[in-house]
């Protein structure tokens, strides 16, 4: 028999993560920008973080059309748009690093001076190769603002391998940026698919 997928996580209806998915409102708009690659992907995250916060969303595509993400924040009320990616030197952009690895309160005032700066968020998702393909079929993410985190928490994404250190998944990249830019956000909630994605796969290769 062929297998099936559920309609809402797009996972195999017997390893569905939905049962583990808490909507959370959200106020401060992201836009997961994923490569079409990373869609099919087994242990994508992006699916997970659009269905976990109401401000998150996901488009999939290579050639990403500025007016109609624009338009995504624009629904939101967001006009000062960011994007998540380490530094670059496509262009001229302002630049914002914030350091996970110093104390709460500067790390609190870091987040402040971003917000009051830029009010939405654009994550590329996918590969190095793959995001670096993005950023270079679509100049105008390059003339956008960047947000480039450090310092990051140990990842839970153990399942995928990956030559880069201190290396996250998406949905915890955006969990960390909610963490700041909403009070009642809660990080362990939004991530408990990804545990249980974890977990699952885990227990299938032992078996």
């Amino acid at each position: 028999m062929p297998r099936t997928y559920c309609s809402n996580c797009n996972r195999p209806s017997t390893n569905c993560l939905c049962p583990y998915i808490t909507k959370q409102i959200t106020s401060f708009p992201i836009v997961i920008c994923q490569h079409p690659d990373e869609s099919t992907h087994p242990f994508t995250t992006s699916r997970i973080a659009d269905l976990g916060a109401t401000s998150v969303q996901c488009s999939i595509g290579l050639d990403i059309d500025e007016q109609s993400i624009k338009g995504l924040f624009q629904y939101q009320r967001a006009s000062s748009v960011a994007l998540l990616y380490t530094n670059h030197s496509y262009g001229q952009h302002e630049s914002f690093v914030i350091d996970f690895e110093q104390p709460p309160k500067p790390l609190a005032d870091a987040f402040t001076k971003f917000t009051e700066t830029v009010d939405g968020l654009i994550v590329l998702d996918g590969t190095w190769r793959n995001t670096r393909e993005i950023m270079l079929r679509n100049a105008w993410l390059t003339e956008l603002p960047t947000l480039t985190l450090t310092g990051l928490p140990k990842s839970l994404y153990s399942i995928r391998k990956t030559s880069k250190e201190s290396v996250v998944s998406t949905l915890e990249a955006v969990a960390c940026v909610l963490a700041f830019t909403d009070s009642d956000f809660n990080v362990n909630t939004f991530q408990a698919p990804l545990r249980a994605l974890v977990e699952l796969q885990k227990n299938y290769q032992s078996n």
